[in-house]
């Protein structure tokens, strides 16, 4: 299995290489997850979330330096994100492992790779224009 199978490619190799690197930690907190294991999951969350922020403030830099249009929306979903995200991680330090944890885990899957493909492929497309 490869990142191609949790989020297509935007065509923009840094970003592509972004999302491989985020889809792999999904995959390992997930794996921890099913494996119930509440002390690497905690782990593995906080190092997902510290990669995706890192994946957003990239994206904010290229927005910025190409004039992105749509960099209100795109922002506004990441921020959306982080919310849920800082959410489930309390949930979690809380309560363990709880239904809440394991919805959040799961939905989130969902919801990256529709901003994939809503926003970051709009972005790549723009990135690729302006750099010919």
């Amino acid at each position: 299995m490869t990142y191609l199978d949790d989020y297509p490619p935007v065509g923009y190799e840094p970003i592509d290489r972004d999302h491989a690197e985020i889809a792999l930690a999904w995959r390992n907190l997930l794996a921890a997850i099913r494996a119930d294991d509440l002390q690497l999951s905690q782990q593995l969350s906080d190092a997902l979330v510290q990669r995706i922020i890192a994946h957003f403030m990239h994206e904010k830099r290229l927005m910025e330096e190409i004039a992105f249009p749509f960099i209100e929306r795109h922002r506004d979903a990441h921020l959306s994100f982080l919310s849920g995200a800082r959410q489930a991680m309390d949930e979690m330090r809380v309560h363990g492992l709880t239904s809440e944890t394991l919805r959040w885990a799961s939905e989130t899957i969902g919801w990256f790779r529709r901003h994939v493909l809503l926003e970051d492929m709009a972005l790549a497309r723009m990135l690729l224009e302006r750099r010919q």
